[in-house]
């Protein structure tokens, strides 16, 4: 493959990826939201506590957006092999570009 044409299939893969990986994040700022309100809602709680939750609540959230993206990216897939068109490879979706090119 040429560079340019890598470039492209980069640049397609790009904006493919990001309503999911945007989906993703707000629903883990929001989890992580969540967490560190219930974290810090007892007043009377030791540092050492309050750093435990706040970590744990970190962690569980990174681990949710991890998590969301994988599924959402395997729903894709799945719903693309289902397709009545098979998926193409990336050689094939190159060659189709070029062909495109060449008509235009």
């Amino acid at each position: 493959m040429e560079r340019p044409d890598l470039k492209k299939l980069a640049d397609d893969l790009k904006e493919q990826s990001k309503p999911i990986i945007t989906e993703a994040l707000i629903n883990g700022a929001n989890h992580i939201s969540n967490g560190m309100n219930n974290a810090v809602g007892d007043v009377n709680q030791s540092p050492k506590v309050l750093l435990r939750s706040i970590s744990t609540t970190l962690r569980n959230g990174v681990m949710l957006v991890g998590q969301e993206i994988l599924a959402n990216s395997t729903d894709i897939i799945k719903k693309d092999r289902k397709s009545s068109t098979p998926a193409k490879t990336p050689e094939e979706e190159i060659m189709n570009m070029r062909e495109l090119e060449e008509e235009a």
